[in-house]
């Protein structure tokens, strides 16, 4: 691994540091009283070099009511293999044991409370907090496997900055125990196109398996505070519309945990969330492109009601048709008319078996 870029600041709260190549590191992950730092597992790192400066990767982990699960996505973070890694708490106004959990790790992790205000308030709170030239986002009830981030960096080499890494991740239901089949990830030669039209129904690219440069947010937050889900769907599409580079790394390094208590599993609230998303994306993408939008939105909706999961009252027509913007062309539509014959076919006990 060859990085020549210097290296951020590492917080006071991780001990002293020197003046070294490392910020305070020897190779071998030391500072110079002697004690390890954060994260650093050096007999296990092939990749350290005397005199070879590494970036630091700030790994964010908010929490909500979620205590149970955090010490082990705490734990993958600090197992990590690469040598320079800063790990922050954000409790998002937990009211269970997460303080306790985190405030166990001592100086090994940062901890931060916040008043809760939503996931995407929580990692932007964290990115805030973080003093990392890339950063890792990670759910509290997720983990990440412990060559991650080396890998990642490696793939990159001297590419520093306007990309994001992406890792293949395995997908395991922990109420049965049982390994599912992930969609697919590849976002091809045009990536906003892909985010626009096959989010969650062909491609899917979970949080934690981007590793970001930190200069891909510019000075804004990540986020989008506004949005109760969907908030990394807008994400991603926002950094495809800047430009920024996007890696594919042919490994699978990250683990996403689903339970039927999770938030992926509220079917309502994220058939909700959708058209907040789809009305901030379609505000910000270029008139050529609102069409693609559209009509993603359109089916993932039009699946949502057929599916029962959400009825065709008249609060969702509102929303639905300020998410395309269009309320004629929509009243006008096969799509509406189909959804509207659907509704009445329900409504008689005639409606179409769901499958």
């Amino acid at each position: 691994m060859r990085i020549t870029q210097q290296t951020s600041e590492v917080p006071s709260a991780r001990g002293p540091e020197t003046n070294g190549p490392l910020g305070g590191q020897t190779c071998c992950g030391q500072t110079g009283s002697g004690r390890l730092t954060v994260g650093c597992v050096p007999r296990r790192n092939k990749a350290c070099r005397t005199g070879v400066a590494y970036p630091l990767v700030s790994i964010v982990i908010p929490c909500y009511r979620q205590a149970q699960y955090l010490r082990d996505a705490v734990d993958s973070a600090l197992a990590q293999t690469y040598p320079r890694v800063e790990v922050i708490v954000v409790d998002d106004g937990s009211d269970d044991e997460t303080q306790s959990v985190a405030e166990s790790y001592k100086e090994r992790v940062r901890y931060y409370r916040r008043p809760n205000g939503g996931l995407a308030a929580a990692r932007n709170h964290g990115l805030s907090c973080s003093s990392g030239q890339f950063v890792q986002f990670l759910d509290a009830d997720d983990v990440i496997f412990a060559n991650k981030i080396e890998l990642q960096l490696n793939a990159l080499g001297q590419e520093m900055s306007s990309v994001v890494s992406i890792s293949g991740y395995r997908l395991l239901d922990m109420d049965t125990g049982r390994e599912l089949n992930p969609p697919p990830m590849d976002l091809g030669s045009d990536p906003l196109g892909t985010l626009l039209r096959e989010w969650e129904t062909g491609v899917s690219i979970p949080i934690h398996c981007g590793l970001f440069a930190r200069d891909v947010w510019g000075r804004g937050p990540a986020f989008d505070e506004s949005l109760a889900a969907r908030e990394d769907w807008v994400m991603w599409v926002m950094l495809a519309l800047k430009g920024v580079r996007f890696s594919r790394v042919d490994a699978v390094l990250a683990e996403y945990r689903v339970r039927r208590t999770g938030m992926c599993h509220d079917a309502k609230r994220m058939s909700v969330a959708l058209l907040g998303a789809a009305r901030i994306i379609r505000a910000a993408l270029p008139e050529n492109r609102k069409k693609e939008l559209d009509h993603h939105a359109l089916d993932l909706l039009v699946s949502a009601v057929r599916g029962g999961i959400l009825p065709l009252a008249p609060d969702y027509p509102t929303l639905y048709a300020r998410t395309r913007a269009e309320i004629d062309l929509i009243k006008q539509s096969r799509t509406w008319r189909f959804l509207t014959w659907l509704n009445r076919l329900r409504q008689m006990g005639r409606a179409p078996d769901r499958r």
